[in-house]
């Protein structure tokens, strides 16, 4: 059976990601255009460049466009595997690698991470997954599944910016929930999650200040191109995405739900 390309609204992101006009939007909304459509900046995956040794393996899960992954890969000179549900995603992934001129280093495909991942055992250094989990369905047997293809001693960096530190309205729910499937987790459901899969917690960092101001510039970006983009997208399109930003950055600043970074290990010994 055909797997699913992933959620319609999803895919669409990616089939007009280096329109000239998304490029300037992502200039105007991140000052640094990497390629990103998470909640990720360049500063934040700088971070993660300095733990990372030139010839590890380095998987993404939910690489999207791949602009993270390909920076990551460009900067470390590491070898990198980017997996992604969308075939949009994918194909613009490997085209931004060849562009970036390290093909030779990094590789796309198409992967369901609500299902078996079909990786080897003890395969790669280091894992990482920016702001895709609370799209999961399983996510406790996701993580099972990085413990089995990360070597002994591997790290998994991953983020969540759906981590509930205050009380929803139903209202906001269902605008912060607008473009698909989010599952919102209580404080301390990664950390037992984590546990159950067998990694070790070596981190928790509150990130919610990268996304405040990841979605302040995507609000702004659309506001300066308010005209164009609403012509580009369709007026109703365009009316979501400004009400969901708004949605992220007003729930953010309040307190109500919170990104967090974690960074957790495979046991040396399993």
């Amino acid at each position: 059976m055909e797997q699913p390309s992933g959620p319609p609204a999803y895919s669409r992101t990616f089939e007009d990601f280096n329109d000239p006009l998304m490029q300037r939007f992502r200039e105007l909304a991140y000052g640094e255009d990497i390629g990103q459509h998470s909640w990720t900046s360049a500063d934040e995956l700088r971070t993660i460049c300095a733990s990372i040794q030139r010839n590890s393996d380095i998987v993404d899960f939910g690489c999207g466009a791949g602009g993270p992954l390909n920076f990551i890969v460009k900067r470390t000179g590491c070898r990198g595997t980017g997996c992604d549900i969308s075939d949009s995603a994918v194909q613009a992934a490997r085209g931004r690698a060849k562009q970036m001129g390290i093909s030779e280093l990094v590789s796309f495909c198409r992967a369901d991470c609500d299902s078996p991942l079909s990786l080897p055992n003890n395969e790669f250094d280091t894992a990482i997954s920016i702001d895709v989990i609370l799209h999961l369905r399983v996510r406790c047997e996701f993580l099972r599944q990085v413990n089995r293809i990360l070597k002994p001693g591997g790290k998994f960096i991953f983020t969540d910016a759906g981590i509930l530190t205050g009380t929803m309205t139903d209202a906001e729910r269902e605008r912060r929930t607008v473009f698909g499937y989010t599952d919102f987790v209580d404080q301390g459901f990664n950390e037992r999650s984590i546990a159950t899969a067998g990694l070790v917690i070596e981190g928790v960092v509150d990130s919610t200040n990268v996304l405040i101001a990841n979605a302040s510039g995507r609000l702004r970006a659309r506001q300066v191109l308010w005209k164009e983009l609403s012509s580009f997208e369709g007026p109703e399109m365009f009316r979501k995405q400004f009400s969901y930003l708004e949605t992220v950055v007003d729930l953010a600043q309040r307190g109500v739900l919170s990104r967090f970074t974690y960074t957790c290990s495979a046991q040396e010994t399993r």
